[in-house]
């Protein structure tokens, strides 16, 4: 059986994406529309296959809109179904952009009407099957409609969508008429509908592999998924074990045994590897506005020309990196300075102005999860006495080529991005370990985790020295707060909007988790949320016969308590927003075991519940929505409350440390009038819609669209206090002439 465990919700949105779009012609998102019909699905075809745009300045998404742009809402519908839907295997793509991706399309059209999103986010924070392959990532414009035209071809093949065999053939039709290969979304979409007879091997390549290595167990079978039926039988009669799966360890190195130290990967052998390639930044950060801070600051993007001056293709490898790959941080020729993961593939922009390299055709790979090192890796310990050598050796060899240094043991003129080839992060772990006693990579990550937090390797330390960097509060009082976790186990982040309460949170859980083998989920609560959500509840099940069954499903709390088990370390589970379900009834049994944590309870549909040792949760509560003097006092035994409250000091801290040229004194003064107005510390505005560089270009905006709608709210029957902070009545104040202040 390759239906893997922990992974329901995502095999419910498939299930839901073949009986709405496939079966009704509904729609997945919207599913009291009639969107999924033959004359739209063609409209798809024709605007995005007929009519590509060949220009290399613009993204995917950009194009789309473009191809999009004057057809009917329903061609919209389908589109972000099938964006959905494409996003449901990859874990390869953080859950952050699969949800950012289908809510921009679905803004295109919709901003009134937006989608429901209850299930498939929940898919997404399942975070997936398996690694899809960067050709899947690379050609959207050709594996996005493949699921629409899948869905038409087996109507017009007069097929029900609950037989292997039809679907086979449908979408074996629908890939030979594309103008190149979608092996990858034929068998994605196969594996999600029939989970309990095919395998989660998206690359053919891979499946091709595994056929070839126990070929003697496949019984001559000619269909390759046939043949890994077979090989899956043989295979658990070899072992004993039911819960095969080819990526195993111990039988993944039999059909792909690791790639050999020595020399230079093939790039077909990099491309085909599960798991994440390393990729070592060499950057200058010192001076460069564009990399100091915003959105292409060190760690937040990778970003260069697409060729040098003299047109050569040095900047080549930018167009190599996938998501989830990870990427060390050389700065300003000195140290290894962090590690970030690679949150996109790459795309194509006009550069940036005033800075180095300009305007102009450039690429962009967006990043996350950046990490400062503590200590740095200074290039005197890597070039130093004990690994110079070493690295010089491997630089000699010929055998390995793009590398960040020389021969002679320098850092390489130019050479932006290089692979991190293995012979060379085995030395950089060497050093690194001379240095911290702990290693710089995170090579024995499992594939099917996406963030820097693994399933094998430690975290990477995250000190509250850190944390109070990164966040403006004092240490001592994140040390308070660290405590308070500890002793109740649970802790709820309250206050008004801007606080930087879910900010606040996943930076302390990154503390709690660092230097141990634990991790962090995050789940966002809302009104529909419900027991059978977060705790168990019975799900229908379609199987392959088009037979309807329900089954008892965990919750997001039980998948989560369950992995946690496996662990020795903390882990932590944020629950964003958590004022804004029904709690009594979501928490359930759970309700009783925050406060005597070491006791089991049974479950009414059967089971037990115990929260591991080693779980912690923090809320966030938003007060604008609901007051703390409003929730159960039961429940506010239960969980240490943390306030947090406009500090206005943090605000002129990141300003002056950000360098922004921004005065922030008269916007703090105008803030506190605004607070002193709404006269509620429930309601008070908070800073973190001016924690940006570029404020000043952006805070007319930011009022007049946030600010002013917000106080509109609040103000509701009053709209004459709301007239005094308009932006044309305080703008002046806010922004007074530069030279009053230098």
């Amino acid at each position: 059986m390759a239906r893997l465990a922990g992974k329901e919700p995502i095999y419910t949105a498939a299930t839901l994406f073949r009986q709405r779009c496939v079966a009704e012609q509904s729609s997945l998102l919207w599913p009291d529309s009639h969107a999924w019909t033959a004359a739209n699905i063609d409209a798809v075809w024709k605007a995005v296959i007929e009519n590509p745009i060949e220009t290399g300045d613009l993204g995917f998404f950009d194009k789309l809109e473009l191809q999009l742009s004057g057809l009917p809402d329903d061609v919209y519908r389908v589109v972000a179904d099938a964006v959905a839907f494409y996003h449901l295997y990859p874990t390869n793509i953080l859950p952050t952009t699969k949800n950012e991706q289908v809510r921009r399309v679905a803004s295109w059209k919709f901003p009134e009407d937006p989608p429901e999103l209850g299930v498939v986010a929940q898919a997404f924070d399942a975070v997936g099957i398996g690694h899809s392959g960067s050709w899947y990532v690379r050609t959207k414009w050709l594996q996005i409609p493949f699921y629409a035209l899948f869905a038409q071809e087996l109507r017009d093949l007069g097929s029900e969508p609950y037989e292997l065999s039809t679907c086979k053939a449908a979408a074996e039709s629908v890939e030979a008429r594309l103008p190149q290969h979608a092996t990858a979304a034929r068998n994605i979409v196969l594996y999600l509908l029939f989970p309990d007879q095919l395998e989660r091997i998206s690359s053919a390549d891979h499946k091709q592999r595994v056929v070839k290595t126990f070929r003697e167990l496949s019984d001559g079978a000619e269909d390759i998924d046939d043949a890994l039926a077979n090989i899956r039988r043989g295979l658990v009669a070899q072992t004993g074990r039911e819960d095969i799966d080819f990526y195993d360890p111990d039988i993944r190195e039999k059909w792909q045994p690791p790639t050999p130290k020595k020399g230079k990967p093939k790039k077909d052998e990099v491309v085909a590897t599960e798991g994440p390639q390393y990729w070592i930044e060499k950057t200058e950060v010192r001076g460069r506005p564009d990399r100091e801070g915003g959105p292409y600051a060190l760690g937040s993007a990778l970003w260069s020309p697409e060729a040098a001056k003299d047109g050569h293709d040095i900047y080549r490898f930018m167009r190599e990196v996938e998501p989830g790959d990870l990427i060390l941080h050389l700065t300003d020729n000195q140290a290894l300075t962090g590690i970030s993961v690679a949150a996109s593939a790459c795309e194509s922009f006009d550069g940036i102005p005033n800075t180095k390299w300009g305007t102009g055709p450039s690429y962009l790979v967006r990043l996350s999860d950046h990490r400062k090192l503590d200590p740095p890796l200074d290039r005197e310990v890597f070039f130093g006495p004990d690994f110079r050598d070493r690295l010089a050796a491997i630089a000699q060899s010929g055998d390995v080529k793009n590398l960040f240094f020389t021969q002679t043991g320098e850092l390489n003129q130019g050479a932006y991005l290089t692979p991190g080839h293995p012979d060379v992060l085995d030395v950089l772990d060497d050093a690194y370990k001379s240095i911290s006693g702990r290693t710089l990579t995170l090579r024995d990550f499992s594939p099917d985790e996406t963030t820097i937090p693994t399933e094998a390797g430690a975290n990477l330390e995250y000190s509250l020295k850190q944390c109070a960097e990164e966040t403006g509060f004092d240490e001592q009082l994140l040390s308070r707060w660290v405590r308070a976790i500890e002793r109740k186990g649970q802790a709820v982040f309250y206050g008004p909007p801007g606080t930087g309460k879910t900010f606040i949170a996943e930076r302390l859980a990154q503390h709690i988790i660092g230097g141990g083998t634990g991790f962090r989920e995050l789940v966002q609560f809302h009104p529909a949320y419900a027991y059978e959500d977060f705790i168990q509840g019975i799900r229908p099940h379609t199987d392959s016969d088009g037979d309807l069954s329900y089954r008892m499903i965990e919750g997001r709390f039980l998948q989560f308590c369950e992995r946690a088990s496996a662990r020795t370390d903390r882990c932590v589970l944020i629950i964003d927003e958590i004022n804004r379900a029904n709690l009594s009834r979501v928490f359930g049994e759970l309700m009783y075991l925050l406060e005597y944590r070491g006791d089991k309870v049974p479950l009414a549909g059967g089971g037990s519940l115990q929260i591991p040792k080693n779980v912690r949760m923090i809320g966030t509560m938003n007060t604008a929505d609901r007051s703390i003097a409003l929730v159960d006092h039961a429940l506010r035994r239960r969980f240490a409350f943390l306030a947090l409250r406009p500090e206005f000091e943090i605000l002129r801290r990141y300003h002056e440390r950000e360098r922004t040229g921004f005065v922030v004194d008269p916007l703090i003064s105008q803030l506190r009038m605004v607070n002193r107005q709404i006269n509620d510390p429930n309601y008070e505005v908070g800073i973190t819609f001016f924690l940006r560089t570029d404020l000043d270009r952006q805070i007319e905006d930011i009022w007049r669209m946030e600010i002013e709608p917000y106080l509109e709210e609040y103000f509701f029957a009053q709209p004459e206090k709301v007239a005094d902070f308009r932006w044309d009545k305080v703008g002046d104040t806010i922004l007074p002439s530069q030279q009053d202040y230098n």
